[in-house]
């Protein structure tokens, strides 16, 4: 099983959301939550940080645990284990990289109704919801 942190933000009852590459080889061409794999014997919270810089060009600042979401990607099959933290402060302005095909900011409270997104989306905005 591969482990994935992930990271999620919201501003202004916006949640960003990227668009995956459709030759990615875990959720290819879906909406997703911003994140990446963890390296071998690497710190979760360490992952969360590197991958954010290299996703999104941001240093993450101070963020808090949602909690830990196991999923099935509907495109590879394979099973991941998310690691998924909610971003309370960043350092830089966020911008698209490489790494993915686009980045967009969606209503929040309209995330159900995005073409082509990964149902763990909707699962870990659902505890955000909650939370609140």
């Amino acid at each position: 099983m591969q482990i994935i942190a992930v990271a999620l933000f919201i501003r202004n009852n916006k949640v960003l959301l990227e668009k995956r590459k459709e030759d990615e080889d875990n959720y290819a061409g879906l909406w997703a939550i911003p994140g990446g794999h963890r390296e071998k014997e690497e710190e979760i919270e360490s992952t969360l940080i590197r991958e954010i810089k290299e996703e999104l060009g941001v240093k993450i600042i101070k963020f808090k645990t949602l909690g830990v979401f196991r999923d099935i990607d509907p495109t590879s099959k394979k099973e991941y284990e998310h690691h998924a933290f909610l971003c309370l402060r960043w350092d830089g302005a966020i911008t698209q990289t490489t790494e993915q095909e686009r980045i967009k900011w969606f209503d929040i409270d309209e995330i159900e109704q995005i073409p082509k997104h990964a149902k763990l989306v909707e699962t870990i905005i659902e505890k955000v919801r909650r939370r609140r």
